[in-house]
């Protein structure tokens, strides 16, 4: 025979029960990924009302449709005040402006060039890249004619005779001292272009061609330049010794070979030498 639980033990146990059952309603309830809730604990779904709903309309084209549109033509009056002219074009709506400025001109002997033409309607000009059916025309619309005045091309000339341009004289000394001096030839008919100075003509210095191929000799004035960065720690005081030397030899250089020198050495020019 089973004893039973005094008021002390009785009230342990109902308080350890308490605290099982809190437990458990702390802990989330999970189920398995194949789980499948009985019939009865289902969600109700909404009935639905099957509804009988009409069929699309389906448009059909016949061939006479598709072909309508391709060969309707619209009357065009095209008409200009300044110089007075009316012209009468068949125009087709699916037509750009300018191919219409186009038909006119090859059409009508008196119409201006397409270039030359600027169409109005209502107070708008037209675009040559508009379609004639974005603009609100009919069978007898009036277009307003505007001609522009366009600029011709230069005519280019045709003479190729060196004689007709003026000959020109250009004598710069070889003296600093002495400003250079342009001379106007009184026969212009005969004497072609020239220039001619001391630095461009070398050999008027009175050297021979050896010397003169030497002293302007891209590999000579790489070796001065050596020498003189051997010979000074600054760069720049080895760049002024050699702009020295060069610039002393410059009445047997010419500009070309200057040039070409300060390229290969690598010295930019100083002081215009």
């Amino acid at each position: 025979m089973e004893q039973l639980l005094n008021d002390h033990e009785l009230s342990a146990e109902i308080q350890s029960l308490r605290a099982t059952v809190d437990l458990l309603a702390s802990q989330k309830l999970r189920y398995p990924n194949n789980y499948v809730p009985p019939v009865e604990e289902r969600h109700k779904r909404a009935t639905l009302v099957n509804v009988p709903v009409c069929e699309p309309p389906t448009t059909t084209h016949s061939s006479d449709d598709d072909d309508a549109p391709a060969t309707e033509t619209l009357s065009l009056t095209i008409k200009s005040l300044k110089p007075p002219l009316t012209f009468t074009l068949a125009a087709r709506p699916t037509a750009t402006i300018g191919d219409l400025k186009a038909e006119l001109s090859a059409k009508e002997a008196d119409a201006p060039v397409p270039q030359a033409q600027r169409w109005i309607l209502k107070g708008k000009a037209m675009g040559d890249t508009k379609l004639l059916k974005e603009f609100a025309v009919q069978d007898g619309t009036v277009v307003n004619l505007m001609v522009i005045k366009t600029t011709a091309p230069p005519a280019a000339s045709t003479s190729s005779d060196p004689s007709d341009v003026p000959a020109l004289t250009l004598s710069e000394p070889s003296s600093s001292s002495n400003p250079p001096q342009v001379s106007l030839s009184r026969d212009l008919d005969h004497l072609p272009l020239t220039t001619s100075t001391s630095a461009d003509n070398p050999q008027l210095a009175g050297e021979s061609d050896v010397f003169l191929s030497t002293v302007s000799s891209p590999s000579l004035w790489q070796d001065v330049r050596n020498v003189c960065e051997a010979r000074f720690d600054k760069k720049d005081e080895a760049q002024r010794v050699w702009e020295g030397m060069f610039a002393g030899a410059r009445e047997w250089i010419s500009p070309n070979d200057k040039a070409l020198i300060r390229e290969q050495v690598g010295y930019s020019a100083m002081g215009g030498v």
